[in-house]
């Protein structure tokens, strides 16, 4: 429930972590932490031309934006320390060093990588809607999906994966994204009609342990590098 994810609390400590500018604002702003997103009233945005953008509430992948992880990982490290008293310095020193990581990964990693990608190609098609926070953080735009639902269990029609078909032609774009934990049949179809690559990303899970993608932070960078090789037309 959304009362039980109350971030007010750590927000001037997230601040302090992710950096503030001369008026204490934090270089980042985030799509909507899970505090704060409106479920019941929720509603897709899309533009005059049928575009969906990153700004749809009730989107549950808040850790497509890497700050939301951070606001995870201090009610853990408060949420333990409440529980275990006597381990509380454990906990603080484990999450500060998390946080830590999660800020080097954007800063040395993600930013640097999409900073490869103009702005032009920022384009992203995909099997379902996963990539809101990651597009509306990174300065992405989500043309179209072909189940236009944060649900990996709607059905697309006909009329929807030809719809999708006249937007990957219309938009040029080299690659559509997958889940790749789900069937891509459609996207396939997509990929058949208009010759694109179908990439697979990791949204609603992690890889294996041994994989690329066992970690949060491996997760990441598999995602971003992935999407921006395969939008540079390099995928292979």
């Amino acid at each position: 429930m959304a009362e039980e994810f109350d971030c007010d609390a750590h927000d001037a400590e997230f601040a302090a972590i992710v950096g503030a500018d001369e008026d204490g604002h934090a270089h980042v702003e985030t799509l909507g932490r899970a505090g704060e997103i409106d479920c019941l009233g929720g509603h897709d945005h899309h533009d005059d031309h049928g575009h969906d953008h990153g700004e749809g509430s009730c989107d549950p992948h808040l850790w497509m934006d890497p700050h939301n992880v951070i606001y995870w990982a201090l009610m853990v490290r408060d949420t333990l320390s409440a529980l275990d008293h006597d381990n509380e310095v454990v906990y603080a020193a484990n999450a500060a060093a998390y946080a830590e990581e999660v800020i080097a990964l954007e800063a040395e990693f993600i930013l640097p990588a999409l900073a490869e990608l103009p702005e032009d190609k920022r384009v992203l098609v995909t099997n379902h809607g996963a990539m809101g926070y990651f597009a509306t953080s990174f300065g992405f735009e989500i043309v179209t999906m072909v189940v236009h639902s944060v649900s990996t269990t709607v059905e697309p029609s006909a009329r929807d994966v030809a719809a999708v078909i006249d937007v990957v032609r219309d938009e040029g774009v080299p690659a559509v994204f997958s889940d790749i934990h789900l069937s891509d049949l459609l996207l396939n179809t997509v990929a058949a009609e208009t010759g694109v690559e179908v990439v697979g990303l990791h949204s609603d899970s992690l890889g294996g342990s041994d994989g690329p993608a066992g970690t949060y932070l491996d997760y990441m960078r598999y995602n971003v590098n992935a999407i921006v090789e395969a939008l540079k037309g390099d995928w292979r």
